[in-house]
């Protein structure tokens, strides 16, 4: 992996985390516009139904809605799961860095710090946060690793 593709992936971690957040906003959303419409199919259905001549029809619509929602759910779902496995990604390989690179990536691409607010944070000179920034990428680009997912779950 070229260090560009890393200063890439390691710049989109913050957006990775808020777009995570928005899509299970959007779910939540979904969820209940879906419940708003969902009439449970029992003997106050029926009486709702013979009351105001509302057909079945009508009712069958409602439930084709609720199976539209489900697939938006759905595909929500698995997109949050892509962000997750590539926001994990990104952890566990800033997790084999030394502890002192660890430090720097997090507060320089996680929690989008200015190199000063680094340097008063680690208590560095004014150079040395770009030098030990180069060696992290460089160690990064040269040992990423692309995980399975399944052999992270004592990790998660």
């Amino acid at each position: 992996m070229t260090t560009e593709s890393v200063v890439s992936k390691l710049n989109d971690y913050s957006s990775i985390m808020k777009i995570i957040q928005s899509k299970h906003f959007e779910i939540d959303r979904v969820k209940t516009m879906k419940y708003s419409l969902a009439v449970p199919k029992t003997q106050k259905y029926n009486k709702l139904k013979d009351k105001n001549n509302i057909s079945d029809q009508t009712f069958d619509i409602t439930e084709e809605i609720c199976r539209e929602y489900d697939h938006i759910i759905s595909a929500l779902l698995k997109e949050i799961i892509e962000l997750q496995n590539l926001k994990r990604e990104i952890d566990f390989n800033v997790g084999k860095l030394p502890l002192e690179y660890q430090k720097l990536i997090m507060l320089r691409y996680f929690q989008k710090k200015k190199w000063f607010q680094i340097e008063m944070a680690l208590n560095y000179s004014q150079r040395q946060p770009y030098y030990i920034n180069k060696k992290a990428i460089e160690q990064l680009a040269s040992g990423w690793e692309s995980i399975d997912v399944e052999s992270l779950d004592c990790i998660i």
